[in-house]
């Protein structure tokens, strides 16, 4: 087995200061989490998706819906992201067939493409690399700001980085288990200073679901994906 994606939907999306996790929150019809399922199945099979979900959150039935994308056992979400992609790396070790690569996404993200997956997963599968990190330049200016000073700072010095990031499994499994505070999973590959890698272009559509701004502009987005058919009997 070449590759598994493991998508987080564990979170509980307090940014967006709405009751209801984000990733369940619906948009035409589906939820945030199946918009990013159902990209990820038009490149993987169902037994290569593997997702987590946030513990005694939602009833049996509602469940059931998620097992049309993978045909694994769910996984349990943990305390953090970290802990919870170690989850998914302890169930991966479980299983009869180990990849050789994980691709690790946030449900949040649901507006990537196919192509995007398509070029992390086919980098990733070389032989000789140990990661691939989608990211943006900085456009706008940058600005520091501590206390009440105000400083520009090189914006060619900066990026942003996004999911998925992929990761050859033998390299990044055992680190999940060292104590290091992590805001995405590349942090790893720089505190301990993994070589073999690429940074490659990510997409500016592939925005991360934060803040009901975004929720907003990810449902003009997907407006424009619906096909209307109309016919006479």
């Amino acid at each position: 087995m070449k590759s598994i994606a493991i998508i987080l939907a564990g979170g509980k999306g307090s940014r967006l200061n709405i009751k209801k996790e984000k990733q369940f929150i619906e948009v035409n019809g589906y939820s945030i989490l199946e918009h990013t399922l159902k990209k990820f199945l038009g490149c993987f099979s169902k037994d290569k998706i593997l997702i987590i979900l946030p513990a005694n959150k939602l009833e049996n039935k509602e469940l059931k819906r998620y097992k049309n994308y993978t045909s694994h056992n769910f996984i349990i979400n943990g305390s953090s992201r970290k802990k919870s992609v170690s989850n998914a790396i302890d169930y991966i070790k479980n299983l009869k067939s180990v990849p050789e690569n994980i691709l690790i996404h946030d449900a949040a993200r649901p507006n990537l493409s196919l192509k995007l997956i398509n070029n992390i997963n086919n980098n990733i599968c070389k032989k000789n690399v140990n990661y691939v990190i989608p990211y943006l330049d900085i456009d706008s200016t940058l600005k520091k700001k501590i206390g009440n000073k105000i400083n520009t700072q090189n914006r060619e010095n900066f990026i942003t980085t996004q999911t998925p990031q992929a990761f050859k499994f033998s390299k990044i499994s055992k680190l999940y288990n060292l104590k290091d505070k992590i805001t995405d999973d590349a942090q790893l590959i720089e505190i301990y200073k993994i070589k073999n890698g690429k940074y490659i272009k990510g997409e500016i559509n592939n925005l991360k679901i934060t803040n009901i701004d975004d929720l907003e502009l990810f449902k003009k987005l997907n407006t424009h994906n619906i096909s209307f058919k109309v016919g006479n009997g």
